[in-house]
């Protein structure tokens, strides 16, 4: 039988972590469903305003118990970030629902504005039984940073 792609993955709610008088600090989870899938690696390839956000980091969520993380890369220039995680050989695939990664940025600006961040389409999972993704379905992420301006 062969396996279909079935996994999602989608962006959590914005939350500002921690706020100074010259930047905010900002946390956004990236949240997997795998349904039916065994994933056994995630590529993530998303893209980003550097105009907005500074300081772009990709911490490893708690889905995959021991990850192995081959690629971690933030292109602040380009506004393009490169993470891979994956299951140690050992291991087995991981089904179910969890925090894949958290993005955390950081924006200099005091005024409202939108941006987003998108999955690009070489981001890919791969699951047992399949050479091929089974990466399904994926969403933008687009939320407003900074304070509203004072009225």
């Amino acid at each position: 039988m062969p396996v279909l792609p079935q996994t999602s993955i989608l962006f959590g709610d914005l939350s500002a972590v921690l706020s100074t008088t010259s930047a905010k600090t900002y946390s956004l989870p990236i949240k997997i469903s795998t349904v039916n899938n065994k994933v056994t690696v995630v590529q993530l390839e998303l893209s980003y305003d550097p105009k907005i956000l500074t300081d772009v980091k990709v911490n490893t969520g708690t889905f995959f118990a021991n990850p192995f993380i081959p690629i971690n890369q933030v292109n602040e220039k380009d506004g393009r970030i490169s993470y891979a995680i994956s299951i140690n050989p050992q291991d087995t695939g991981r089904q179910g629902n969890g925090l894949l990664a958290t993005l955390t940025f950081q924006t200099q600006t005091s005024a409202s504005q939108s941006t987003r961040i998108v999955l690009l389409p070489k981001s890919l999972v791969v699951a047992e039984g399949t050479d091929r993704s089974v990466l399904k379905a994926t969403t933008s992420a687009q939320f407003t940073v900074g304070e509203a301006p004072a009225q």
